[in-house]
């Protein structure tokens, strides 16, 4: 499958190296309204397929895989479960942690700030507990910052992929997800075309080990 996927993404990359402007980062038009009421009902995970763009090796959490689940509309926004695993291999070591999302006027979201103590605490124990978790305090600490300063966005067609997204100063960073461990030939195209209608182009990092695991 990881080949299949490897020729499609080349594929869908040379599609997109012809496009000259990105809509989504910076932002020129509304971000897709989701149906989280829709998520709500919903069973099962979606699984951390790969990070846009690629971090690269020597990024401490490139070998993080988390899964979110249990979708909860509330009047502000959404709540769901994150589930963290290290380098994607210790099944038995995780971090589960609920994130509340508030959302804006223009479908943007910020994650509420008053989680952020806790998440790093648990974040600090989850990377101490796990042989190979060798981030340190400050790594981890530039890694809640990233993750909690960000205005999100979301993209999904309810099917095959969840794509959650943030503008930063150098362009487009995110997180994709599908309904299965390994992403399928399906599921990668689906994004990429929602990436292609508007425009953005991005490089990936293949969360190969993550496709591994066990869920």
């Amino acid at each position: 499958m990881v080949g299949t996927n490897g020729y499609l993404f080349l594929t869908v990359i040379c599609f997109l190296g012809g496009t000259a402007i990105s809509q989504l980062c910076p932002k020129m038009e509304e971000y897709q309204a989701i149906d989280w009421d829709r998520f709500s009902k919903a069973t099962g995970k979606w699984f951390d397929g790969f990070d846009i763009p690629n971090p690269g090796d020597t990024y401490k959490f490139r070998r993080t895989c988390h899964d979110i689940h249990r979708f909860k509309l509330v009047e502000n926004g959404v709540m769901f479960n994150l589930t963290e695993f290290v380098r994607g291999v210790y099944k038995d070591n995780t971090l589960e942690f609920r994130l509340h999302l508030i959302r804006r006027e223009d479908e943007t979201y910020v994650i509420d700030q008053q989680l952020k103590p806790a998440f790093v605490a648990k974040s600090r124990k989850l990377y101490s507990d796990t042989p190979g978790g060798d981030a340190t305090g400050d790594d981890i600490e530039t890694y809640a910052n990233n993750l909690f300063r960000g205005e999100y966005f979301f993209m999904t067609d309810y099917d095959t992929y969840l794509f959650m997204g943030f503008c930063t100063p150098i362009g487009l960073m995110g997180y994709s997800h599908f309904k299965t461990l390994a992403p399928t030939a399906k599921g990668i195209y689906n994004m990429w075309n929602a990436f292609a209608s508007h425009n953005q182009k991005t490089s990936i990092g293949w969360e190969d080990m993550c496709f591994a695991r066990q869920k």
